[in-house]
């Protein structure tokens, strides 16, 4: 897979050539390049390993073969009341479930080979109404909301292979646990407002307060190779859900009106999204371990390389298109993230690693749409 997939390796890249024997079984050990341009002349090749040796450290996964079921029966009960024609009141609670699954095929003594369904169960309340402003109808909605996770899946490093001859552990790997109980609650409300000429002012804002509750797993920014790769356990508890802003508030206006034979329409929308954290850890400090789990160091985030919190940002994206008559052609222009907002939106945190997936860049556009 991995040969297939780099056809044509870059000039300083041996990747290829290391795997190459571990891959086709003439050497299961791969094979050691010495490169001073690339290693800055530390790299020497171990002996000991049959003429080869990968820094790559393939491992190529055996063959995984089992089955899992999960049943699980979810309900909805709700209830509403009309108060007057244009106002109505409701009340619901309702239950769900993740399906579980797999974890990577290694030892089932030392990782569970399958992890269980998530469940939730949710409670919610809210008032929907329209009233008359100006001779338009204008809509209003609140929802409050309450939502209870269990069995939540956190991912936990753990030892997979120990050094036969020291019985230090040399081998990790991310595994899927039910480890996790969280809660959500939040406040929501919504309103459109016509005004003359045709204009819409529509406007949502969420509050919202989240809370891990239970969840202990291996701190994956801890990892001590000096200690044989050892990480320390974290207590997740108190931590608030990843990705999850306390405050947000999207403000559009638009408007449309007949222009050339057909109808020109155009919008902004501005969106605004308080601080949030990119994983469950918060921003806590990072405690380093030995073998027996005795305190050797103690990090900020910050200064073990893992900050974990995204400021607030403000973003505007504009659109603006024209439509025949008859609805089957429109032309139309956008501009998205006028403001160059550059956000991270998601984390992948792990051993010496804080790699981020940015949002896109301002951008502009025009787009041709036909209907037949």
């Amino acid at each position: 897979f991995l040969i297939d997939a780099t056809g044509t390796p870059g000039d300083r890249d041996t990747l290829i050539a290391q795997i190459q024997a571990i891959a086709d079984g003439t050497n299961p050990n791969g094979t050691c390049f010495v490169r001073s341009d690339i290693d800055n002349g530390f790299v020497t090749c171990p002996d000991g390993f049959d003429g080869g040796f990968s820094y790559a450290n393939l491992t190529i996964p055996s063959a995984q073969r089992g089955s899992s079921e999960f049943d699980f029966v979810d309900w909805r009960a709700g209830a509403e009341f009309d108060f007057s024609p244009d106002v109505m009141g409701y009340a619901k609670v309702a239950t769900g479930h993740k399906s579980g699954g797999f974890n990577d095929s290694f030892d089932v003594n030392v990782v569970p080979e399958l992890f269980e369904p998530e469940s939730l169960i949710v409670y919610e309340a809210g008032l929907r109404s329209e009233f008359g402003l100006g001779g338009r109808r204008a809509v209003a909605n609140l929802t409050g909301f309450y939502y209870d996770y269990d069995d939540q899946v956190f991912q936990d490093l753990t030892v997979i292979n120990v050094d036969p001859t020291t019985g230090d552990p040399n081998g990790y790997s991310l595994v899927n646990r039910n480890v996790g109980k969280s809660r959500l609650y939040g406040l929501e409300g919504q309103a459109i407002i016509p005004f003359e000429g045709n204009y819409t002012l529509t406007l949502n804002a969420l509050l919202l307060d989240t809370k891990i509750e239970q969840g202990v797993v291996a701190d994956v920014r801890s990892q001590n190779f000096d200690a044989g790769g050892v990480t320390s356990l974290i207590d997740l508890s108190g931590n608030r859900l990843p990705l999850a802003s306390e405050f947000s508030l999207a403000a559009k206006i638009s408007q449309y009106f007949d222009m050339f034979g057909g109808r020109f329409d155009w919008q902004a929308l501005l969106s605004y999204r308080s601080d949030y954290f990119l994983t469950q850890f918060n921003e806590r400090e990072v405690v380093f371990v030995d073998i027996e789990q005795n305190v050797v160091d103690t990090q900020t985030a910050l200064e073990a390389g893992f900050p974990d919190r995204q400021p607030g940002f403000v973003t505007l994206n504009l659109g603006a298109g024209w439509t025949t008559a008859d609805g089957r052609f429109r032309i139309e222009g956008y501009a998205a993230n006028m403001f160059d907002e550059q956000t991270s939106q998601k984390a992948l945190v792990g051993s010496g690693l804080n790699v981020r997936f940015l949002n896109d860049a301002v951008r502009y556009g025009v787009r041709l749409i036909s209907r037949f």
